[in-house]
């Protein structure tokens, strides 16, 4: 209802003469809400056919009309970046993981358990899916969302820390995380960006969302005649917020990994990049 809320082509017109600025928003909208977002306008093109490259301008062209013709406040160059790099990292991980979940071969209400659940972590593709019919039609998974292996595990403890004014708090701050391994990011063979990643998410330890953590291997190429050794260049997303600090950030590393078969059942793999 306020005035200088209101969007119009007045607004329009301010925001593309002025350009862009740092805005300082909450914390959690910034590193949270605004790649969220982006992984939406990713996640629109992934679902309708669009490649990992194809998508990812989406995410930015999505941020910019938003910043300059969505509301009043003047573009943020923070937001772009946020809003673009950090949703296609969400939005790969979250679109590939619904993956994991459907099972288009199968029927029932079992079927569509796994669907319902599928579009809770990815929705524009979930309704997409809801939408065409596609949903209820028995088909083979698409190859490309078939990981070469998967890994998980659950964790659950106390952390005790400090903060700007005591070292060590007496208080302990429970926490759940969930870490999610998706393909082999430092030995399996190379397909198509994200087709290996890693991602830790903690509930509690301080905050209600203290941890999100995503690495995904955007290429790799192999060094060497046996191909034991491997360039490699993955997307990493950062969110950690607890009573000691905050650090939220995007970022894409290279590295080089080595693996070994020591024994029948034990590969040692060495990693170092930055």
């Amino acid at each position: 209802e306020k005035h200088y809320f209101r969007v119009s082509f007045g607004s329009w017109w301010d925001n593309l003469q002025y350009g862009f600025e740092w805005d300082d928003n909450a914390f959690a909208v910034n590193q949270i809400g605004h790649p969220y977002q982006g992984a939406n306008y990713f996640t629109a093109g992934r679902s309708n056919g669009l490649s990992f490259w194809e998508s990812a301008p989406l995410a930015a062209l999505g941020s910019a009309t938003w910043e300059y013709f969505g509301e009043t406040h003047k573009p943020s160059v923070n937001d772009l970046i946020n809003t673009t790099v950090g949703g296609i990292a969400i939005g790969e991980m979250l679109h590939r993981t619904g993956w994991l979940i459907r099972d288009p071969t199968k029927t029932g209400k079992s079927r569509l358990w796994n669907e319902i659940i599928a579009t809770v972590i990815d929705p524009i593709t979930g309704m997409n899916r809801f939408i065409s019919g596609d949903a209820g039609k028995v088909s083979e998974k698409p190859e490309e969302f078939v990981p070469s292996r998967t890994a998980g595990d659950l964790e659950a403890g106390v952390l005790w820390r400090g903060d700007n004014a005591k070292a060590i708090n007496s208080t302990g701050e429970p926490y759940l995380q969930v870490n999610l391994g998706y393909g082999d990011s430092v030995g399996g063979q190379f397909r198509k960006p994200y087709d290996a990643f890693t991602v830790g998410f903690r509930l509690g330890g301080g905050s209600a969302i203290s941890e999100g953590l995503i690495r995904g291997r955007l290429y790799a190429k192999p060094l060497g005649k046996d191909g034991s050794s491997q360039f490699l260049v993955f997307q990493a997303y950062d969110y950690t917020t607890n009573t000691a600090y905050e650090f939220g950030g995007q970022s894409v590393f290279t590295a080089v990994a080595k693996r070994s078969r020591t024994s029948e059942r034990t590969d040692l793999s060495m990693v170092a990049g930055g």
